[in-house]
């Protein structure tokens, strides 16, 4: 499928250079290619999480437009039926962690809690499927469920939502590499919130172990 592929090409560039006329591209091309595919075609759910990914990269980075979110959202829910097949199921991991992606984004964007409680379920479910899946993306995804916690913690102030944003944090640290950008993000947040529950529990252990990933 020639959009497909140029899509991905313009997509890989765009991560490259920044310019947000190869992400346009890359949505236009892989638009296309979702517009001449059957139903039965097994990149059709690929294709449907990359346009999705797309969207949202470019709400993201260049637009802040609130359509590109809905737009995002309308396509990944879309495989929602083929997800039930036996063979579209090696997908599921990742349809299921742009779903919690945009799910947050609408929260941060709308302040609807039941965005926020969309984006922790399907990042829950990621988690539970993504065994198989490269370790750095279980990191990822161990890192985006520790920062929905925090977030309804900071609405709810049950200290159980602390309790297990630490907890992941903590199994991201353990999914990256020394020195990368993704492990200095995850010390960064695990020693926030350390001490944030430090502040209201008192225990002490907690200020350490913030000190220690500082």
């Amino acid at each position: 499928m020639i959009f497909a592929y140029l899509g991905d090409i313009h997509a890989s560039r765009h991560q490259t250079a920044g310019r947000k006329t190869d992400l346009d591209e890359a949505v236009s091309a892989t638009r296309l290619a979702i517009s001449i595919s059957t139903a039965d075609n097994p990149m059709s759910t690929t294709l449907l999480n990359n346009l999705g990914n797309l969207l949202l990269r470019r709400y993201n980075n260049h637009t802040s437009h609130e359509d590109d979110l809905h737009q995002a959202l309308e396509y990944v829910l879309r495989p929602g039926d083929f997800l039930q097949r036996k063979r579209e199921q090696k997908h599921a991991p990742s349809v299921l962690a742009t779903l919690g992606a945009i799910r947050a984004c609408l929260y941060d964007r709308m302040g609807d809690v039941r965005d926020l409680e969309e984006a922790i379920l399907k990042t829950r479910d990621s988690i539970r499927l993504a065994a198989d899946s490269a370790i750095t993306t279980r990191g990822t995804l161990f890192n985006n469920l520790g920062s929905l916690l925090c977030r309804r913690y900071q609405l709810t102030g049950k200290g159980e939502d602390q309790d297990e944003s630490i907890v992941s944090f903590v199994r991201a640290l353990e999914c990256f590499p020394e020195d990368t950008r993704e492990m200095v993000t995850c010390l960064i947040n695990s020693s926030l919130v350390l001490t944030q529950r430090y502040g209201r529990t008192g225990q002490l252990d907690d200020l350490g172990s913030a000190l220690h990933y500082t």
